[in-house]
Parts: C-alpha cells; structure tokens; sequence
C-alpha cells in the first residue's frame, strides 16, 4: 500500500492498520535488549522515588490531568 492510499483512508480504517502493525510487531520489540541509558533512567527514577525526591501521584490524578488536556478520541474521528 502507498503512503498515497495510506493517507487516503478514513480515520477508522488508519486506526485498524495501526493496531494490526503494532500487533505485528509486538513479539520482535518485546524481544529487544533494553538499551544501558534506559535502564540507567529507570534506575535513576525508582531511586528518586524510594528517597523521596520525586513527587509520586496515583494513576486517577494522571487520567484526570490528561481528560482536561485532550479532546475525547471521537472527535478525531468524525469526518
């Protein structure tokens, strides 16, 4: 498929391709080697939070910033 006919789709259908190529791809990104500079952010960040330095909020507060940030998914898809 072009990136012409990609571009061509309706929001729905590009939606459906992202899903299935994401699926597609998922069992050869998952059995990738974490690069050394992530597992040493993420090391960096457990550390900042177990010693308190990082300011932790519970997944609700998170869901509840991003519903005030962003239009509902819907109103991208309609045509």
């Amino acid at each position: 498929m072009s990136t012409a006919e990609l571009a061509a789709l309706a929001p729905t259908e590009k939606l459906k391709m992202l899903e299935f190529l994401w699926d597609s791809l998922r069992p050869e990104v998952e059995s990738l080697p974490v690069p050394q500079e992530h597992r040493n952010l993420l090391d960096e960040r457990r550390d900042n939070a177990q010693s308190g330095k990082s300011k932790l909020v519970s997944w609700e507060q998170v869901a509840s910033r991003l519903s005030h940030s962003f239009r509902p998914l819907e109103t991208y898809l309609r045509k």
